[in-house]
């Protein structure tokens, strides 16, 4: 198990990164972590859930030499609310067992078995056989920042089977810092066998662990100046272990960063990744563990060996060390070969042409077959190459999947069956589809937010697309041919969002430095014929750096940055309001913030604002906007933008983050998501919250909607008597809302195609906006790219 990525990310690092601004590199990460299981399969492991759940895929060797996925394994079912998997995988006998990433830490991970050539879920296995397992318990006053950051960043963990399969070691998660757990296996299940004591000087406990017969083998790397070794053997009783520490020479070495036993369980390798080496130890007749051989990296690679061993494998005739930051992080692997006169280094691996890869993070080996994880390879997404060692040919590389291919014809593609193009749907037709590639994206990029413009003097119609990149902008005039006519280039951002006024695009960036509020003036796009053009934006405000969201009240003339973080007048958070009046002339207005928020007190998420028509005759006319601030929807007068009057607030049983609303269009109902309540566990389905804003002073929550699964909601719009909501995994929903407290789902259409529809943020429908006079509706599907589709049924 490498240490160095679950180091570096935190709990509320992770928190930050999925609800501020997504990493523009969070990806799958296929090839994290790699084991070869007894029957010469390779398992790699995809932590992430960008494209369908996270897993391990099995690969085995199949004809002409070709690896070919046997199975997919994801976590088991009758989990936690928030739990994934940790990049942790093992296998040992018939046995394979993914890290658990459960937010209370009580699980070490689940367990498949191998039985006539297939993988059979088998169970949960716990750190602690005699302590039940439980999730992670809301407080009494509702869901607060540390309880969030344990659920989306739960403890990491550590596990380490024996070759046959019949003892596992585990560590960390909810157990005591300094415990290591020995379970033996048995016809009933898994026995605490022993509970073994590291003393230990780091501030946390995740160590590197390796099993042999009766040995067990703990690097507490972060312990002491340069790291530490414990290997604790059955034969003494599990409590009078070797300690293996470095000399004076190696502080910061980290020893013990990564571990493994040879074949024997007589001889171990241990990594010094912050030295730049590895050692070899053999156990002496007196039991004594003795070093007497290093392995490093070649003079050639000495001026970057740093993080050299983050990961190991030896199968008795070889060592593989994994160095992932070598050659400026595309990084490298090193073949040594066991001869007659002691290790030579017999092979340098590594690609040339895949950027910051960090090959190396994960190796695997087995009989002469080297398996080497790339997960940074193409933006994050991930790859694993199998190296022949006999052989000097080039290696075959595996991947979790191909991306989606581009759809377009003549005529849209009726949802038939439950099936349109090999998407899942009902009564809603795929018009057309542009994949990733097809707009642009270069590897790791994404799209997040799209808005829609029709040219008043032409009446094209265009989708303008958020792209990690900037902004595409796509002519869907003839929607079932869509084309790309250009894009503009911006600070790279994992969350975008645009907005349109006066014919102008408004787009920001989160998470993207200084960015600021950019403004493009869309009648460049009339006559662009050919190849895609490039655009750079016609005006930038500057009083704003990176911001979350954007909001745009189109008849007053007035903008709002909210979830700003970085530079700037950030207003706390809250509503920056800005007069764009003068579209090419942005000027500041005011701000206004309060106290609700989770991730900080007074950030808003989103809102809209508008100049309300509704019931409440004491507001008629005025500036108002519904601000999703987290803890609670905010309603605020902010027709004075010196000093803007809050006016209510509204929250329902189990917030847990309010995300972002819509009125009615008569102003009447505003419907709110939550983004958290099926990942914490508050809604066991994917829940849509109605409220009856006919008094502003005084909301009241008159309904829900619960969707099929528990797919986590992101945005929804309403036009007419129908609500168009893109539910991340589950995609494109659309209800009729002709009884506004009693709405029913008249279609859907999943944008992907891989699946359950889990909770969580790793995928699926960003934006789903229905608002063009052709009817059609777009929708951003995050690691997709854009679905031009229609639903059949016809507004009422």
């Amino acid at each position: 198990m490498s240490l160095i990525r679950s180091r570096l990310m935190g709990a509320a690092a992770l928190v930050l990164t999925f609800l501020l601004a997504p990493d523009v590199g969070a990806q799958d990460r296929f090839g994290a972590a790699l084991t070869f299981t007894d029957g010469g399969e390779v398992a790699v492991l995809k932590p992430g859930a960008a494209v369908g759940p996270a897993m391990a895929i099995v690969f085995g060797p199949g004809p002409d030499g070709r690896w070919d996925s046997t199975s997919r394994l994801t976590k088991l079912p009758g989990g936690y609310p928030g739990e994934g998997v940790v990049e942790v995988l093992s296998a040992g006998g018939d046995l394979l067992l993914l890290g658990s990433g459960d937010p209370a830490g009580r699980e070490a991970g689940h367990l498949y078995t191998r039985a006539s050539g297939s993988w059979t879920a088998t169970s949960r296995v716990p750190l602690d056989p005699s302590l039940p397992g439980e999730g992670a318990e809301l407080p009494a006053g509702g869901l607060d920042m540390p309880t969030l950051s344990r659920i989306m960043g739960p403890p990491p963990r550590s596990v380490a089977l024996t070759p046959d399969g019949q003892r596992m070691v585990v560590a960390g998660g909810a157990l005591d810092p300094g415990v290591v757990h020995v379970l033996d296996r048995s016809d009933t299940g898994w026995t605490l066998t022993g509970a073994l004591n590291v003393e230990h000087t780091s501030t946390t406990f995740t160590p590197a662990l390796a099993a042999h017969d009766g040995s067990v083998a703990v690097g507490v790397p972060q312990s002491g100046p340069g790291g530490m070794i414990f290997v604790f053997e059955e034969e003494r009783g599990w409590d009078a272990p070797t300690i293996i520490a470095p000399d004076s020479t190696q502080a910061g070495g980290l020893l013990g960063a990564a571990l493994v036993f040879g074949g024997s369980g007589y001889e171990l390798f241990a990594s010094s990744p912050g030295a730049g080496r590895v050692t070899r130890y053999e156990r002496g007749s007196d039991g004594a563990w003795r070093g007497d051989e290093d392995f490093l990296p070649p003079s050639e690679h000495a001026s970057d060996a740093r993080g050299f061993g983050a990961a190991i494998a030896a199968d008795g005739d070889h060592l593989v060390v994994g160095s992932p930051f070598a050659r400026e992080a595309q990084g490298a692997a090193y073949v040594f070969a066991r001869g007659a006169n002691g290790w030579t280094l017999a092979r340098s691996l590594g690609p040339e042409d895949l950027g910051r890869a960090t090959f190396g993070l994960a190796v695997a080996l087995n009989e002469g077959t080297a398996v080497i994880g790339a997960p940074g390879a193409y933006g994050a997404d991930g790859r694993a190459a199998v190296y022949d060692l006999a052989s000097e040919g080039a290696p075959i590389w595996l991947e979790a999947g191909g991306e989606l291919s581009s759809v377009a014809g003549a005529e849209p593609i009726r949802c038939a069956d439950g099936d349109a193009a090999g998407f899942e749907c009902d009564a809603v037709d795929l018009v057309s589809f542009v994949s990733l590639d097809a707009l642009g994206a270069q590897p790791g990029e994404r799209v997040t937010d799209i808005w829609g413009w029709t040219d008043p003097t032409t009446g094209r119609e265009y989708v303008l697309v958020g792209r990690t990149a900037g902004m595409a902008f796509v002519d869907i005039t003839d929607a079932s041919v869509p084309r790309l006519v250009g894009l503009m280039p911006a600070n790279p951002s994992g969350a975008r969002d645009i907005k349109v006024y006066r014919d102008h695009a408004y787009m920001t960036g989160d998470g993207a430095g200084d960015h600021g509020l950019l403004v493009f003036d869309l009648s460049r796009l009339r006559g662009v014929i050919g190849a895609p053009r490039t655009f750079e934006p016609d005006a930038r405000y500057d009083l704003v750096a990176s911001a979350h969201n954007l909001i745009i009240d189109t008849e007053s003339g007035f903008a709002y940055t909210v979830g700003t973080n970085t530079g700037g007048q950030s207003c706390g958070g809250g509503l920056h309001m800005i007069d764009i009046r003068e579209p090419l002339e942005p000027t500041f207005a005011g701000c206004f913030t309060d106290t609700e928020g989770l991730i900080w007190s007074g950030r808003t998420h989103d809102a809209q604002c508008t100049v309300y028509r509704g019931p409440d005759e004491n507001f008629q006319g005025r500036q108002i906007c519904f601000a999703s601030n987290e803890t609670a929807m905010r309603i605020v007068d902010v027709t004075d933008k010196s000093a803007p009057v809050p006016i209510s607030t509204a929250s329902h049983p189990g917030t847990a983050y309010i995300h972002q609303g819509w009125l009615t269009e008569d102003h009447r109902y505003l419907y709110v998501n939550d983004e958290l309540d099926e990942i914490v566990g508050t809604a066991d389905r994917t829940r849509t919250l109605i409220y009856d804003v006919a008094e502003l002073d005084d909301p009241i929550l008159v309904g829900e909607h619960l969707g099929p699964d528990q797919a986590t909601d992101h945005n929804l719009f309403i036009a007419g008597n129908r609500a168009y909501l893109a539910n991340y995994q589950a995609g494109f929903r659309v209800l009729d809302i002709s009884d506004p407290e009693s709405p029913v789902e008249v279609g859907w259409f999943d944008t992907t195609p891989y699946g359950e529809n889990p909770p969580g943020f790793g995928g699926g429908a960003w934006t789903a906006w229905p608002f063009f006079q052709s009817g059609m509706v777009v929708v951003s599907s995050m690691n997709e790219g854009l679905f031009i589709v229609r639903p059949q049924r016809p507004v009422m």
